[in-house]
């Protein structure tokens, strides 16, 4: 009995191990078959890296930089509202003479190309610096030659370099400091650093080195608009330079770059030359940048009383631009270059609903004329006094815009020419925009016309506007003389040299439409209804507008189409979307500031009822003591 004990065990085992080894070998199967899938790619992926990283044999360029920065911000003021925070950056340094040579020395085939259609890991692309292509603007009427997808970046900085009287056959070397696109998309680059070098002196001489000249910031918003600031080395600096730094200016702001502060201001910017050499192994004057370079650039927002606001710097090193550098930069920092905006837009979420700072809605971009044309009159969100224009690219032109110029400029087309072949008045209008990349329109076109400032028998109306929106005012207000005063006298985006002629050329061609169609009454229905429900904000909201000023309006001569009364009900929509986003997300505009309220803003200055004197709703700062921003308490 004791004999069979092992063998009944034995038995007993192998029936209870064998489906187990049976599942585990399953089981390992279909371990092998995945790890078969992915091991290879994985050795693959592992071999590229060792490959680029130690066996690259291209020589590394000396005609570009790959910089690892990073970048700090700091708010100081209003001070309940301090905030600040910091992360990782990568620019390129390069060279324009190389990076645009025809030969292409600086691209690193897949790695890095400039202006390529060919899909590359990172590339620079030259429209979308500086200005944009010309459409016809005023650069054409100069005389100036047009700027198109493909013009060199260093033409187009050249060119504003002139504008501002520096003479540009000092000009040796520029050197670019910017984000590039990566992976084929390209995020919004804040802020782009041109140094300009000179191997002559102002008198023409040469020097023993090459020294820096002129810096040309290029900065620019969320909202697609850029702004130049331009400064020359040895003019107009400060007489005391922070510590570390070469140069230093302190200017006045012009460019509306973050949402929670106005225009006004000042920046002082510090800065050393990106391609000093301490100890230079190649003389300075070399065709060749320097091995290594190091990027030093701090900005202090100032008030307009001088007080400390913001703090911005970048500060890191650079290496020479090659495959190597930057795949090892992109395996660090593998999605920096995706993270602009979304950094952006999370840190104005901390500001906004964290910090309670509310929001100034963008304002239209600097124009001296439209300044000086406004007189006495505050704008919402002015520039520090002082500031130059220098708006290099605006907002594009929407479709609805574009369909409401369409309109305007035929209206005004038939109307212009049935008073001339009626004798009734020769007449001539000339709409100027602010944006100099976009033609001048003249009614009637005709380039036998004299010059406007030649002695003619002929009437002129000369409308400025700086936004696209003079187009929409013409043809969304319930009348041309609601339009002149809430465009013109309240929002300031357009303004005429004779309103009383403005308003007697833009009138109905005929009192054919004494019975207008039912799409005709819609329209005219909705322009009252939309009026009335942005004036409903105002607390005046009793004054009924003159029967006088809500006749036929001009731009519906021509029978309405269904396509345009789907339009004009779809902007309105915009505008009601928006405020409804506003009040379900807890956002806030600063007070008087609300885009939907502009004819709330319109009852409070040509309402019946007084509302302090009769004078424009100003935004007021008393809570913070005027320091450019408005925190909600």
């Amino acid at each position: 009995m004791n004999d069979s004990a092992p063998v009944a065990l034995t038995v007993n085992t192998t029936a209870v191990l064998k489906p187990a080894i049976e599942t585990m070998s399953s089981s390992s199967s279909a371990s092998l078959r995945l790890l078969d899938l992915v091991l290879p790619a994985l050795l693959l992926l592992l071999s590229l890296v060792l490959r680029v990283l130690y066996t690259d044999t291209r020589p590394k360029s000396l005609g570009a930089h790959l910089y690892r920065a990073r970048t700090a911000h700091a708010r100081y003021l209003p001070s309940p509202a301090g905030h600040r925070f910091s992360y990782p950056v990568l620019f390129l340094g390069l060279d324009l003479d190389q990076l645009e040579h025809p030969e292409r020395p600086l691209d690193q085939g897949r790695w890095f190309r400039y202006d390529s259609k060919r899909w590359s890991c990172m590339a620079i692309r030259p429209k979308v610096y500086l200005e944009p292509p010309s459409v016809g603007g005023s650069a054409l009427e100069q005389g100036q030659s047009a700027v198109d997808d493909h013009t060199p970046i260093k033409t187009k900085l050249l060119r504003h370099i002139q504008q501002r009287g520096i003479p540009v056959d000092l000009v040796d070397k520029t050197y670019t400091v910017t984000m590039p696109a990566f992976m084929g998309m390209q995020d919004i680059n804040p802020l782009s650093i041109h140094y300009v070098y000179s191997l002559l002196n102002s008198e023409g001489k040469p020097r023993r080195e090459r020294q820096l000249n002129v810096v040309v910031l290029e900065v620019s918003n969320t909202f697609g608009e850029k702004h130049l600031y331009i400064r020359q080395c040895g003019v107009d600096e400060d007489e005391r330079v922070a510590s570390g730094f070469d140069h230093q200016w302190t200017f006045p702001r012009a460019f509306h770059v973050s949402p929670f502060n106005d225009r006004t201001g000042h920046y002082r910017v510090s800065l050393s030359d990106p391609l000093a050499r301490p100890n230079p192994s190649t003389p300075s004057s070399s065709s060749c940048l320097p091995s290594h370079a190091h990027l030093n650039l701090k900005i202090v927002f100032l008030t307009p009383s001088f007080e400390k606001k913001f703090f911005a710097d970048l500060s890191g090193p650079g290496e020479p631009l090659s495959p190597s550098s930057i795949l090892s930069a992109l395996l660090k920092w593998p999605l920096t270059l995706f993270l602009t905006t979304p950094r952006i837009l999370y840190q104005a979420m901390l500001l906004h609903y964290r910090h309670r700072l509310d929001v100034f809605p963008r304002p239209e971009p600097f124009v001296q004329s439209s300044i000086e044309e406004a007189g006495n009159v505050r704008l919402v969100n002015p520039v520090q006094q002082g500031a130059l224009p220098a708006n290099l690219q605006w907002q594009e032109e929407k479709a609805f815009e574009a369909r409401c110029r369409g309109k305007v400029v035929a209206f005004l087309e038939r109307r212009v020419a049935g008073m001339t072949a009626s004798g009734e008045r020769k007449v001539r209008i000339v709409i100027r925009p602010g944006n100099t990349s976009r033609p001048t329109t003249t009614i009637p076109y005709n380039s036998e016309l004299p010059a406007l400032g030649d002695k003619i028998d002929i009437d002129t109306v000369v409308i400025n506007y700086v936004s696209n929106q003079f187009w929409t005012d013409l043809y969304t207000s319930p009348s041309i003389h609601l339009a002149l005063e809430l465009g013109s006298k309240i929002e300031q985006r357009w303004s005429t040299n004779n309103d009383d002629l403005f308003l007697e050329v833009v009138k109905p061609l005929s009192n054919h439409l004494a019975n207008p169609s039912r799409t005709t009454k819609y329209i005219r229905s909705l322009r009252i209804r939309q009026m009335n429900w942005s004036r409903s904000f105002s607390s005046t909201y009793r004054h009924t507008p003159p029967d006088s000023t809500l006749g036929v309006h001009p731009l519906d001569d021509d029978a309405p189409s269904i396509s345009d009364l789907q339009s004009l009900l779809g902007h309105f929509l915009v505008v009601r979307l928006g405020y409804w986003l506003f009040v379900v997300f807890g956002a806030r505009f600063v007070r008087g500031t609300e885009p939907w309220e502009e004819w709330a803003r319109w009852e409070r200055k040509f309402g019946d009822v007084d509302d302090g004197g009769g004078k424009r709703c100003e935004v007021e700062d008393m809570a913070v003591g005027g320091v450019g921003s408005v925190l909600r308490t």
